[in-house]
Order: structure tokens, then sequence, then C-alpha cells
């Protein structure tokens, strides 16, 4: 599965995206520092060095949350959570 992300602006961000599975593994965090108007594309089985089971994910940017369900199939939509 590849994760594309975007930074939509003219300023450096920072964007963590945390995984969730419906198991008891913990899942190290992956940050991304974006440059200006930057897009970046990760290769998830690389970043996170293993291969992600059904769950869930956050990517928090700014004061932004997205959330969004995963599953093995490779599916991923997200949506804005509000505080």
């Amino acid at each position: 599965m590849q994760l594309s992300i975007i930074n939509p602006t003219e300023d450096l961000n920072h964007v963590k995206i945390q995984f969730y599975e419906n198991s008891e593994r913990y899942i190290e965090p992956v940050v991304v520092r974006l440059e200006a108007k930057e897009m970046k594309n990760l290769i998830l089985s690389e970043e996170l060095d293993i291969v992600l089971k059904s769950g869930w994910a956050e990517i928090l940017s700014t004061d932004l949350i997205f959330g969004g369900v995963w599953t093995n199939k490779g599916y991923l939509s997200f949506k804005k959570i509000e505080k």
C-alpha cells in the first residue's frame, strides 16, 4: 500500500501518521516533514517494516486530525474528526 501526502501550504509542515490495528501489536508512527507545497509518496510496508492488518489510522497535521479505516485490502478513507 502506498500513501500520498500533500502539503497544501507554503509553510513547512510535520505530519504524523499513527496506525492502529485490531490487535495488540503496537505500531510506531510515521513522521513526515514536508517542504512548501511538497508531495511525498510513502510505501507503508517499507516505512513501517511490517505488513498492516485491518485497523484504523490517524493523521495529525497542524490543528487538523483526520481519521480513517484501514483494511488489509489497502483501503484508507479519511474524514475530519471534530474535537
